[in-house]
């Protein structure tokens, strides 16, 4: 097969909709997709991480210095030549680059048909205080172990739906994600493994009784037949040491090279954690897992997860105040208290402008009509997703994009929510923030995708025709080839197939 190495082909978009600018020549250059980073080590220190401090120092120290710094914008370190992120230890290209079914998307990380068995599970530990306790059982048919979340009374179905449908969307986009998916059982399904443990209030370890069981399930939200309603998240490969951060690198990890607010992938996850409302994107919903080369083998390699979705879409916590908030402002915002004090806090903000569905107020404020992802905000300073540029946004936005209305609803069946009105909602919510993500970002530049080389032509996808945002025929392409920069060739009009394929050829 003969290659091109020296032609570059510029396509210029002309769209109906929106002036947008003219692309680069694509580059015929080796693309790198697979970043090797799992050279085997010896296993890291398991790292802890406060919830508290990782407030505290976000919110007053980071967030502080980043303002007071002079930081010069950079681009991401991570992509290859065609600006993309290659496969590794934080991300796969899933979605975004291959046809992924309705079906495939429901699935995520779970085996086909993954489910929990008839039998009695056994509990192996616990969490019983706080407002969501929850198990570490274990299924004695498969040996398998697994985190059994409950909903709280407050707003039941809602969390164990977005833990859910939030584990599919990650996994779907190209992170580690673990294999999430709906429980329903009574109160006698579950029984004590012999050696079961709690932690006591200085994080020791004691014994868990059947008391505590019962009180556990006993707050958890029924359904109307009287079964528990809950989220079971498998537990992932590898021995946990500890959540990754969302700045710098981990010392005791020689593979660990490009400092995190520097990787592409970990900046552009302000976009799908802006599209769910994931404001709770902390580095305690992050886990790094030390994966053995073999079983005899003391090293391995870091693997890098995104855990712990039951946040999103619309989480109502105790005070309304606070709730109405969540995705645009911090807990504690210090751009908003000056913005009050100068305005004497006459102004009003966009979240108090929101009202809950009254179809389904089980997803609270979680709405389209007042969501602009460029001003999306987590609960509190995020050093990764506050150094995110338009291209880390655009990247994300592209794989967004791919994420059709089948996907979506493929990923809300699997949640077994009890009313119509539920689905229809969070369906059209959704559909409708993607729909945002994609104005937003693809729409001021080029939507050309996914180039493709042989020996006589150069192809590419027009995202936005493919995804059924924009249709062929409203589409102008125009190319010409060129040899180093200078014009050779004269302007060809090209079209866009009904899948938004666009080919040109060229003659050597």
């Amino acid at each position: 097969m003969r290659r091109i190495p020296l032609f570059l082909f510029v396509l210029f978009l002309s769209m109906s909709v929106s002036c947008a600018h003219h692309p680069g020549p694509y580059q015929d250059t080796p693309v790198l997709w697979h970043d090797d980073d799992r050279h085997p080590i010896n296993q890291p220190e398991a790292y802890y991480s406060s919830l508290s401090w990782d407030g505290v120092d976000n919110t007053m120290f980071v967030n502080s210095m980043s303002a007071l710094a002079v930081e010069v914008d950079e681009p991401a370190k991570n992509v290859n030549a065609h600006d993309e992120v290659p496969d590794s230890s934080w991300f796969t290209n899933r979605i975004g680059r291959m046809d992924v079914s309705p079906e495939r998307f429901a699935q995520g990380a779970c085996d086909p048909g993954e489910k929990l068995s008839d039998e009695v599970w056994l509990a192996t530990s616990g969490k019983v205080d706080g407002g969501n306790p929850g198990f570490a059982i274990e299924d004695p048919a498969t040996g398998r172990k697994y985190l059994l979340k409950f909903d709280s009374a407050v707003q039941p179905e809602r969390a164990s739906s977005a833990d859910v449908i939030g584990s599919k969307i990650y996994w779907a986009f190209g992170y580690s994600s673990p294999c999430n998916f709906m429980v329903f059982f009574d109160d006698k399904h579950i029984k004590l493994a012999p050696d079961a443990s709690k932690e006591d209030a200085l994080g020791g370890k004691i014994p868990l009784t059947q008391e505590d069981l019962e009180k556990a399930m006993s707050t958890a939200a029924h359904t109307e037949e009287g079964l528990i309603r809950g989220s079971a998240s498998r537990f992932v490969t590898g021995k946990p040491v500890g959540p990754w951060t969302y700045d710098g690198t981990r010392d005791d990890d020689p593979n660990d090279v490009i400092p995190h607010e520097e990787r592409r992938e970990i900046r552009a996850g302000r976009v799908p954690a802006a599209w769910i409302n994931h404001f709770d994107s902390r580095e305690q919903n992050t886990l790094t897992t030390f994966v053995a080369t073999n079983k005899d083998d003391k090293q391995g390699w870091v693997e890098h997860y995104i855990i712990d979705f039951g946040d999103s879409m619309g989480s109502v916590w105790p005070s309304d105040e606070m709730t109405r908030r969540f995705g645009h402002s911090y807990y504690f915002d210090w751009g908003d208290i000056g913005s009050d004090l100068v305005t004497l806090g006459l102004r009003k903000r966009i979240w108090e402008k929101t009202e809950m569905n009254p179809r389904a107020k089980l997803f609270g404020y979680f709405d389209s009509e007042h969501f602009y992802p460029e001003k999306w905000k987590g609960g509190y300073f995020n050093h990764a997703f506050d150094r995110m540029d338009f291209a880390d946004g655009y990247w994300g936005a592209q794989i967004i994009s791919r994420i059709t209305d089948a996907h979506i609803a493929a990923a809300i069946a699997t949640a077994y929510l009890s009313k119509p009105d539920y689905v229809d909602v969070l369906q059209s919510v959704l559909v409708e923030r993607r729909n945002r993500i994609v104005k937003h970002w693809m729409y001021p530049v080029s939507s050309f995708q996914r180039p493709v080389t042989d020996a006589s032509s150069l192809c590419f996808i027009d995202a936005l025709v493919e995804g059924g945002y924009e249709s062929a025929d409203k589409q102008h392409y125009e190319a010409r080839v060129g040899d180093n920069g200078h014009a050779i060739g004269e302007w060809v009009t090209l079209k866009a197939d009904a899948r938004g394929r666009i080919c040109t050829s060229v003659d050597a």
